[in-house]
This record gives structure tokens, sequence and C-alpha cells, in this order.
């Protein structure tokens, strides 16, 4: 029994010992005004292992954010098919969005350690433009 629980705490400390802190990376339609949660193109959450909200989370944060769309998207390219994915970046974006849309940049940030959402200033090389649900040049 005790060799039982034994193997249950250690279990346990490994699990909460590995899990960091949570980053939220979002992208949005940026209008003139900035972003809305109406213009939200696109948000995942991810556990961020070995990284603590009092250390650099919300700078990991950003860069992983930051680097994990560049990387995806090749810098911003609405016309590059991401890795693994059949559809290109502007053509998930308009059915992400659900909506037309003309004419505007897609933004990309970041949001973790209970801060708001933070502008990674990384902007699509091209403006978005979708008509009927599908991704079209403006």
């Amino acid at each position: 029994m005790k060799q039982n629980l034994d193997r249950l705490v250690i279990f346990f400390c490994l699990i909460m010992c590995v899990r960091g802190d949570l980053c939220t990376c979002a992208s949005y339609v940026i209008e003139e005004g900035g972003f809305s949660e109406d213009n939200l193109v696109y948000i995942i959450t991810y556990d961020q292992p070995f990284v603590k909200c009092a250390h650099d989370g919300l700078e990991s944060c950003k860069n992983f954010c930051f680097e994990s769309w560049y990387s995806a998207t090749d810098g911003g390219d609405l016309n590059v098919i991401p890795p693994g994915g059949d559809e290109t970046v502007g053509q998930l974006s308009c059915r992400y969005l659900g909506r037309d849309v003309a004419g505007f940049k897609i933004g990309v940030f970041s949001q973790a350690c209970g801060s708001d959402m933070y502008d990674t200033k990384l902007r699509t090389k091209q403006s978005l433009c979708c008509l009927d649900g599908s991704h079209i040049q403006c």
C-alpha cells in the first residue's frame, strides 16, 4: 500500500513539475481601430513546459507565437500552404473568420501569465480579402 502511494505521489509530482504556464497565440484581422474579438481569425493555447510566469513566461510566449506563425506562414505570406496542410493561409483565414473582409492585414498576438493580448507586431505580407468564404486577391 505504501509503495503504491509513493508511486502515486511521484507520478503526480512529475506531472505538476513539468507543467508550465499557458501561452495563447491568436491572429486577428487588424482594422484602423486595432483589433477586436469580432475579428478573431485563429486562437490556440499551449502549455509551456519549464517556463514559469515568475521568470520569463510572457517574453517566452511572445517569442513562441511569433516564431511559430512566422515559420508556418513563411513570414506572413497568405499564399503559402502551411506544413501538413492543403489550403493556403489566406483560405484558412477566410474560413476561420467566416465573413467577408476587404483589404486588412492579419496580426499575431500572444497572451500569458494573466496579461492582456500582446501585439507581436508580426503582420501578413498581403492584405486579406475574403468573399463568400473564399480567399481572393485584393
